[in-house]
């Protein structure tokens, strides 16, 4: 997993300490559709802060789970949506 930004600054440690602790945890990002980042700030601030985590014995146990950035509403997050299947 890459850590997705774009024009954020600082919590690069706290960045790679997540992916870290993913690793330890055995934890998948699952696809991502829709959008690139998950989280609009000011000054043009983006990151893909949410996303759906699973351990790799569930993600084995389903195939075509993906996860979708929906358009946001209500707050600079972006709702995502789980699904089983494909979309194109």
């Amino acid at each position: 997993m890459r850590i997705e930004r774009s024009n954020c600054v600082g919590l690069l440690r706290g960045s790679k300490d997540f992916l870290s602790f993913m690793e330890k945890c055995k934890l998948v990002d699952l696809p991502f559709l829709g959008r690139k980042f998950t989280w609009y700030g000011p000054e043009n601030k983006k990151s893909r802060l949410d996303r759906f985590l699973v351990d790799e014995v569930w993600y084995e146990q389903f195939e075509n789970i993906q996860q979708l950035g929906l358009n946001r509403s209500v707050s600079g997050h972006c709702p995502i949506l789980l699904l089983h299947g494909y979309m194109d």
